[in-house]
C-alpha cells in the first residue's frame, strides 16, 4: 500500500477515515440545539463534504497498481470505482455534488443529479435561542418564533430539504464499513 506523504500526518485511507469520523462527531455536537455557536456547522460541513468525497481518491491512489480491490470487487479504472461508490451509497453522490460545487463556486450542472443547493433551516425547539443571528436581532426572532436552532439542509430539485447530517452520517458509515473491510 502506498502512503500519502504530504498531508500533515494523514497517510492512508484509514487515517483519512479517522479525520472524517472526527468531523462527523464535531458536526453532531455543533448541530445540537444547546450548542451556542451554530456558525461552525458550515465550516465543518464543508470540510466533511470535501473529505468524504475525496476518500475515493485515497482508496484508488493507495494501491500500487490496478486492479484495486474494494467492496469485494476489482476495479481497473478510477472512473469505474468513482461510479461504483456513488451507486453503492447515494449520499456520496450528494457529497460529490457539494464538494465539486464548492470547488467551482457553483453546482456543476453536467455532474448534478439532485442537489439544487445547500442552506440552513431555522427550527423551533424548547432550548435557549442560540444561532448565527446577530445578538441585536435575537429578541425579535425569539418573540416571533419562540426558541429555535438552525439545521443544515440539502435542497433538492423536487423542493425537499434533506438534513445534511443524515447525508453525512450515511457517507461516513459507508466509508467506515468499506475501508475497514478492504
Amino acid at each position: 500500500m502506498k502512503k500519502n506523504l504530504n498531508t500533515f500526518g494523514l497517510h492512508t485511507p484509514m487515517d483519512l477515515l479517522g479525520k472524517l469520523e472526527r468531523e462527523l462527531k464535531k458536526l453532531v455536537e455543533e448541530s445540537e440545539p444547546s450548542n451556542s455557536n451554530h456558525r461552525n456547522q458550515g465550516d465543518t460541513a464543508f470540510n466533511l463534504s470535501v473529505t468524504c468525497w475525496h476518500m475515493v481518491d485515497w482508496v484508488w491512489r493507495s494501491c500500487d497498481t490496478p486492479p484495486v480491490r474494494f467492496d469485494g470487487r476489482d476495479f481497473s479504472s478510477f472512473d469505474e470505482l468513482h461510479s461504483h461508490v456513488r451507486a453503492a451509497c447515494p449520499e456520496l453522490q450528494d457529497l460529490y455534488e457539494i464538494a465539486l460545487g464548492a470547488k467551482h463556486f457553483e453546482i456543476v450542472e453536467s455532474k448534478r443529479k439532485s442537489v439544487k443547493g445547500t442552506g440552513q433551516q431555522v427550527l423551533q425547539d424548547d432550548g435557549v435561542v442560540r444561532s448565527v443571528i446577530q445578538p441585536v436581532v435575537r429578541p425579535v426572532v425569539r418573540s416571533v418564533l419562540g426558541c429555535y436552532h438552525e439545521k443544515l439542509v440539502i435542497q433538492r430539485d423536487d423542493g425537499r430539504k434533506v438534513p445534511f447530517l443524515d447525508v453525512a452520517r450515511a457517507g461516513v458509515e459507508y466509508w467506515a464499513a468499506s475501508v475497514r473491510n478492504k
